[in-house]
C-alpha cells in the first residue's frame, strides 16, 4: 500500500486525510478510502479541478505544484513575484527558490514521466 508516514498521505493519488475528507473521501480507523481506485480517483480529480481554479489554467506546472505542496504554498509564492503579469509560471519559482524543494523535485519528476511515457521508442 502507497502510505507516506511522514505526510500522512496515503493512496493511489496520496492524498492527505483533511484533502480526502473534504472531497468526500471516508479517512478512520475503519476504513480508508484513499486506498479504493475508483473513490480516490474522483476525489483527486475534484481536487485537481479546484487548484486549476485557484492557480489558473494558463500553467498546469503550477497545479502540479499546488497539488504538492498545497494551494496556499503556491498562491504565497506567486505574491512574491514583482512582476506577476511577465514571471507568473513555475520556473520563475524554481528558479528563484518561491518554493519547497520537494515540490520543484515533484514537478520535474512529473515532467520526465510525461516524456518517458509520450516518447515513442
Amino acid at each position: 500500500d502507497a502510505y507516506n508516514r511522514y505526510s500522512g498521505a496515503a493512496g493511489l493519488w496520496q492524498l492527505l486525510p483533511a484533502t480526502a475528507r473534504h472531497y468526500g473521501i471516508r479517512v478512520d480507523r475503519g476504513l480508508d478510502q484513499r486506498f479504493e481506485p475508483e473513490a480516490s480517483t474522483k476525489a483527486a480529480s475534484l481536487y485537481l479541478k479546484d487548484l486549476i481554479s485557484i492557480v489558473g489554467k494558463e500553467s498546469m506546472l503550477l497545479v502540479l505544484a499546488a497539488y504538492n505542496a498545497g494551494d496556499a504554498t503556491i498562491v504565497f509564492a506567486l505574491k512574491q513575484i514583482p512582476d506577476p503579469v511577465k514571471d507568473r509560471n513555475f520556473w520563475y519559482l524554481y528558479k528563484n527558490n518561491l518554493i519547497p524543494e520537494e515540490t520543484r523535485q515533484y514537478v520535474l519528476r512529473i515532467l520526465a514521466l510525461i516524456l518517458c511515457y509520450s516518447s515513442t521508442i
